[in-house]
């Protein structure tokens, strides 16, 4: 479990990179969204295994087990940078799925 916890950490450790990232490319809070939601679960599992083994619960190397699995077998998203012509294609191609090829004329 502590080799899990430390990968946790760096997890963490590599969010402000990932935060300041997104003041260049607009499409990257999506994945910011997804690498935090990663970290949140792995997070949760943790404190749970930890109150696992601390009230002494039976199965509480399961609980343990569980946490290091996902932090260590399951890869967190990653960001992935594009160049400014590609996420400017990219954002068009986003608004007009969301909105669709014409705006709304109200």
């Amino acid at each position: 479990m502590k080799k899990a916890a430390e990968r946790l950490q760096q997890i963490m450790a590599d969010m402000p990179a990932a935060f300041a990232t997104t003041k260049q490319n607009s499409l990257v809070a999506n994945q910011l969204l997804d690498i935090l939601g990663h970290a949140t679960a792995s997070v949760v599992l943790l404190e749970h295994a930890v109150w696992s083994i601390v009230t002494e619960r039976g199965d509480s190397t399961v609980d343990a087990d569980a946490f290091a699995r996902w932090v260590l077998e399951e890869a967190p998203p990653t960001i992935e940078t594009a160049d400014s012509a590609a996420v400017t294609t990219r954002v068009a191609a986003n608004y007009a799925l969301v909105f669709g090829h014409e705006t709304a004329k109200l």
